[in-house]
């Protein structure tokens, strides 16, 4: 048993759906929904179809600081690189250049498709 080390509650680690990644010294519990998010993000050709909130809580799970800026505004802060963000409207849909964009940002912190 492993225990999600930022909120201490215990929770089984590599069994069913949750599954510890590893990327340099930080430890991250993703789910099978967030393993697929981020699989889906690095996808040739580009994706159109990825809910934002799908990817709001992935970035929450690799422990990205979110925070609200004006109207649809995001700021995120990710193994420091920091980047803002709009949330779509009135699709909840991101649009390919959103995903474009989240690849590059999630690159420079040092996130990849093979971190799944």
């Amino acid at each position: 048993m492993g225990s999600d080390y930022r909120d201490g509650n215990p929770r089984a680690i590599g069994d069913g759906d949750i599954s510890e990644i590893e990327i340099g010294q930080l430890r991250f519990l993703m789910n099978k929904k967030h393993r697929q998010t981020l699989k889906t993000l690095f996808e040739n050709p580009v994706q159109s179809n990825i809910l934002w909130q799908d990817i709001e809580k992935l970035l929450e799970a690799l422990g990205a600081e979110l925070s609200q800026g004006r109207g649809s505004r995001i700021r995120i802060a990710l193994n420091g690189v920091r980047a803002v963000f709009h949330r779509p409207h009135p699709r909840k849909e991101a649009d390919k250049g959103a995903i474009i964009s989240m690849r590059k940002f999630l690159t420079e912190a040092e996130i990849g498709e093979n971190e799944v």
